[in-house]
């Protein structure tokens, strides 16, 4: 299957900037919450290693993260991602292999794409994580059901991880003079059969089973 999900959080108020009655703007806030995302979605951390010379923690800091490469820690199989795209109100993270050792983590155990952005309807501000993505591994062709046990696995896991973004990121918001909450996900896991034979142009969208 494929995995396509959207996890949303409305804010209705700005929260205040620290010691300080200030609002927040939108923009501002979505750059706290990027370079602050350990607050709201454990653990991401810039990859440092003097061996490839790769020094990404002020490359993420920046005003400008694009081709920042960060660890996440994932329970059972950590994974390393590419900040592959960036705007001033979006940045995206691309999944990679990295080398395999005691330092790095190999193939990520979901290959694909994910996205945080936010809008603005009025004054509200909605702050989104939305990916497309598949699991990376399966276990044997001839052995569907522990596929399909691998496949539910990596995706409890990150719907977990995403819902729990929401819930700390609103609280965060509702704790500093603002006022959030969380809305309902969006979660898609058509079969990558019809999703293939759709961009081939074999059937319909609508037959694919999402809106």
């Amino acid at each position: 299957r494929i995995n396509m999900d959207l996890f949303p959080i409305k804010i209705s108020t700005m929260p205040n900037k620290p010691n300080s009655t200030q609002k927040y703007t939108p923009a501002e806030f979505f750059d706290f919450f990027r370079k602050n995302i350990n607050l709201f979605a454990e653990k991401f951390t810039p990859i440092e290693d003097n061996y490839y010379n790769i020094h990404d923690t002020a490359l993420w800091n920046s005003s400008n993260p694009l081709g920042s490469l960060i660890h996440i820690n994932i329970p059972i199989d950590d994974g390393t991602v590419i900040c592959s795209g960036f705007s001033t109100n979006t940045w995206i993270f691309s999944t990679i292999k990295a080398p395999l050792g005691w330092s790095y983590d190999g193939i990520h155990p979901v290959s694909g794409n994910r996205a945080f952005s936010y809008y603005m309807e009025g004054s509200t501000m909605y702050i989104y994580t939305r990916g497309v993505d598949r699991t990376s591994y399966i276990n044997n062709d001839k052995t569907p059901v522990i596929n399909a046990i691998m496949e539910s696995v990596a995706f409890k896991g990150a719907d977990e991880l995403w819902t729990g973004m929401q819930n700390k990121l609103s609280a965060y918001v509702n704790n500093r003079g603002g006022s959030s909450n969380p809305v309902t996900p969006v979660k898609y896991r058509p079969n990558y059969e019809k999703i293939k034979n759709y961009l081939k142009g074999q059937i319909p969208l609508s037959s694919v089973g999402c809106n």
